[in-house]
């Protein structure tokens, strides 16, 4: 269970007393639940279990199913929007994970200024995070905003990647586009090498 998931359900109360009542249905039924080593075997990991009173046998609380069986009987749209807020992540300088993947690769998030030249198609480009200038895989989009936040219609090309920045052009393909000069704020998402914990 990612951090993500856990602080979901550490700071949803429906989605705590979903839990507490599937474990509930093992506690009236006479078993006590726990947490840690249910076999005293140290090579396999410490779940939560319950004891069956009469026979003392440990048998693993499967938290997969509950949490599939969660949505698959939860008809109730602002259940499953509090959970998906709750797993949502802000676009921020700091890199996020969007939970997605392209080609089994990790997609992440960051958002950046950029300036552009008057009357230049060529960008002053992006400060790449320091944590991730030697994770950066590839490019995945960029896209910009302007400053209201509002999304600027242009296209992005020429991109490239050196030791700290992202640099690229307006435009697409071959044929060059301008902006107003200025300041825009820049999101990028791009492919991890690999998956930080």
């Amino acid at each position: 269970m990612t951090n993500d998931v856990y602080n979901s359900i550490k700071n949803d109360t429906l989605i705590q007393n979903y839990f507490d009542n599937k474990i509930t249905t093992h506690l009236t039924q006479g078993g006590n639940v726990y947490f840690g080593d249910h076999d005293e075997n140290a090579s396999t990991d410490e779940v939560l279990y319950f004891t069956d009173p009469a026979t003392k046998q440990a048998t693993p609380i499967d938290l997969n199913t509950y949490i599939q069986k969660f949505f698959t009987d939860n008809t109730d749209n602002a259940v499953i929007n509090q959970i998906r807020k709750a797993m949502g992540y802000d676009i921020t300088m700091a890199v996020s994970s969007t939970g997605n993947k392209f080609h089994g690769k990790d997609i992440m998030v960051f958002s950046g200024d950029v300036e552009v030249y008057e009357g230049n198609a060529e960008t002053s480009g992006v400060e790449m995070p320091v944590d991730y200038r030697s994770n950066l895989h590839k490019i995945y989009s960029v896209t910009l905003y302007d400053a209201e936040d509002n999304l600027v219609d242009v296209g992005i090309t020429d991109i490239r990647v050196d030791s700290r920045k992202i640099l690229f052009a307006l435009g697409n393909g071959n044929i060059f586009d301008t902006l107003p000069k200025g300041y825009y704020t820049a999101v990028i998402e791009f492919t991890a090498k690999e998956s930080k914990k």
